[in-house]
């Protein structure tokens, strides 16, 4: 990921964006954006949950890390 890419995803959340929450260290991933919205699957511990929320949120409690290096269709890939 490269500078320019790093200030687009902090200036607006992405598809494949991983941000911490800043308060709670949880990490999210993001699955969906919609206009105002984005969907995410967040893990904490042993704990895994997903959500929406507005923009706002993503960008007021948390800090963009970067790219996931793989995305939520890996989580169903099987052995052959």
């Amino acid at each position: 990921m490269d500078c320019r890419e790093i200030e687009m995803s902090a200036l607006k959340p992405e598809i494949g964006d991983v941000w911490e929450n800043k308060y709670d260290g949880s990490l999210c991933h993001i699955i969906s954006v919609k206009k105002d919205e984005v969907t995410y699957f967040c893990k904490k511990d042993m704990e895994i949950w997903i959500s929406s929320i507005p923009h706002f949120w993503i960008l007021g409690w948390c800090e963009l890390v970067g790219k996931s290096k793989a995305g939520i269709e890996d989580l169903f890939k099987t052995e052959e």
